[in-house]
């Protein structure tokens, strides 16, 4: 699962000071109204304001954001973060990715010797991808999902949810409204691009199950990446200032380039790509207010090329991407992922699609 819904506070999640009290009872039983003042250290609990069809919000353990955020002001909560939060979160992030990755090929490695009795060895033009070792990859990305989620609640101390969405909860039906255009439209100029600039070589021995992993697996992969780069990394940046627009150039431009150096391309027009992909990403969590949008896209364009890749060229040189693979032939598809990244953005408007947190939803929960 990517997401999950938005958890509704109850008697479980309040502070334990607050489970032990009995219950009040006249005046006191009141519901309390979302707007009321938390107490300061030593003045009691929050005064019980009526407020018809209100229900009774547990307190909530850590500082609720008093004003609406943006998606890449997530993470700044009142006061303002400390920044050795930020740093653990980056931290364990890339120690945590590398440790799954390491595990998840040397299973696969075990699995290829054991099955086939030979170890796989490098090709003169990248690495020799079996389907063992490809799901291992494309697995150890998709685990960046957990691992993010996990990191915001440990060093933020805010719920899983809120990595997804400034609702908290990743918002399906927007997503699949704007799938009946993204989908198609990829589709066609994948389809297109690959007349026009044909993958070299030809498909290799176990095109079958690269092209299975490519449609089950690449999905899980693309979602990771969003998450770990524009859920963690952009709005961890998205704390180094309070204006937003400012906030949004470090959270953009510092993602997009730890995207980049992530592809480990030697090539400069394929690193010009996925800068240019990284940011527009950024823009659309930002404008659409989750990572929605920028999952569709990264989902959507990584298995349209990834089929195309699985049925026309060898997965071994399909990783290759030392300097002189690409061209200025790249810079068409940074048009068409911009031109469809403005659209995600103008759908959502369209759609009302919620773009600001709302201080009233409580972003964190006790333990």
């Amino acid at each position: 699962m990517i997401t999950t819904q938005p958890e509704t506070p109850n008697a479980a999640n309040c502070d334990a000071r607050q489970s032990d009290r009995p219950l009040a009872t006249g005046s006191d039983a009141s519901p309390a109204s979302p707007n009321a003042q938390l107490p300061q250290d030593g003045q009691g609990d929050p005064p019980a304001v009526p407020s018809p069809g209100a229900t009774s919000t547990p307190r909530i353990a850590g500082p609720e954001p008093r004003v609406p955020r943006a998606y890449h002001q997530g993470l700044l909560t009142e006061p303002r973060p400390q920044w050795w939060r930020g740093v653990l979160a980056l931290v364990g992030l890339a120690v945590a990715y590398l440790v799954v990755s390491v595990l998840l090929s040397a299973a696969a490695i075990m699995f290829d010797v054991g099955t086939t009795g030979v170890r796989p060895e490098p090709s003169t033009k990248g690495i020799a991808m079996t389907p063992a070792l490809y799901a291992a990859l494309v697995l150890g990305l998709a685990a960046l999902t957990p691992l993010s989620m996990l990191l915001q609640r440990v060093c933020f101390g805010i719920r899983a949810g809120y990595l997804s969405s400034v609702t908290g909860r990743f918002r399906w039906a927007l997503f699949g409204k704007q799938a009946l255009f993204v989908v198609p439209l990829l589709a066609a100029y994948g389809f297109v691009f690959n007349l026009i600039q044909p993958s070299p070589g030809t498909r290799g021995a176990d095109w079958v199950a690269i092209l299975a992993l490519s449609i089950v697996l690449l999905p899980l992969q693309a979602a990771g990446e969003e998450q770990g780069f524009r859920g963690l990394m952009l709005r961890v940046a998205g704390t180094w200032n309070l204006n937003p627009t400012i906030a949004l150039v470090l959270g953009a431009g510092f993602s997009s380039v730890l995207f980049m150096l992530a592809h480990g391309a030697g090539d400069p027009w394929l690193n010009l790509y996925y800068f240019c992909f990284g940011v527009t990403c950024s823009l659309i969590a930002r404008y659409t207010g989750g990572l929605e949008g920028s999952t569709l896209l990264h989902a959507a364009n990584n298995v349209v090329f990834g089929v195309i890749a699985a049925l026309t060229t060898d997965m071994s040189t399909a990783f290759d991407r030392s300097a002189g693979v690409a061209g200025p032939f790249m810079l068409v598809q940074v048009v068409a992922i911009s031109i469809l990244g403005a659209g995600l953005v103008i759908s959502a408007r369209r759609l009302n699609a919620q773009t600001m947190t709302r201080p009233s939803n409580p972003v964190l929960q006790s333990n």
